[in-house]
């Protein structure tokens, strides 16, 4: 991310891992999350990067996590 100077990168479980369909990857830099955080009155369609660091923050996921797809993730990892 870093070196291509992107603040936000996304991929899914079936992309190159061998996963059935269903989780999504996602970094999000500071600055991404700054302007995030500042972002008020923009509606949230379908995902809420500030809810799911919200989340994060006390250890949590913010819906009920595939847990199937977690393992096979786990296990599709070297």
């Amino acid at each position: 991310m870093d070196e291509w100077g992107a603040d936000v990168v996304v991929t899914a479980s079936q992309k190159c891992l061998m996963n059935p369909p269903g989780l999504t990857m996602a970094a999000v830099s500071e600055k991404a999350m700054r302007v995030m955080q500042a972002a008020h009155g923009i509606p949230r369609y379908f995902f809420d990067f500030r809810r799911a660091k919200a989340s994060l923050d006390k250890g949590e996921t913010p819906f009920t996590p595939p847990v199937s797809l977690i393992l096979g993730l786990r296990e599709a990892l070297p």
